[in-house]
């Protein structure tokens, strides 16, 4: 039987459109260390093609979620065969 449950969690790792943005939200503010939109689309756009992303919102290397981890100009890809922004 396979669930979508993380295994150091109980909780659900499908998480919604809403879910994501209130986690997102919780950095306005911090301009100086967000991407700006056309960075943050072309670091998504790499990383929904990329197979180590895992139920649509994380990163298998990392456990990030992509969306959060792309919108800071701190934050690298963490793949170990090469960073793919």
């Amino acid at each position: 039987m396979t669930t979508n449950v993380c295994k150091s969690c109980t909780r659900n790792v499908i998480l919604k459109k809403q879910e994501v943005d209130r986690v997102l939200s919780n950095h306005k503010g911090s301009e100086n260390i967000i991407v700006s939109n056309e960075v943050f689309e072309e670091r998504m756009s790499a990383c929904r093609t990329c197979p180590s992303l895992v139920y649509g919102s994380t990163c298998s290397h990392s456990g990030c979620l992509v969306e959060y981890r792309a919108k800071f100009s701190t934050k690298r890809c963490p793949s170990p065969h090469g960073a793919k922004w």
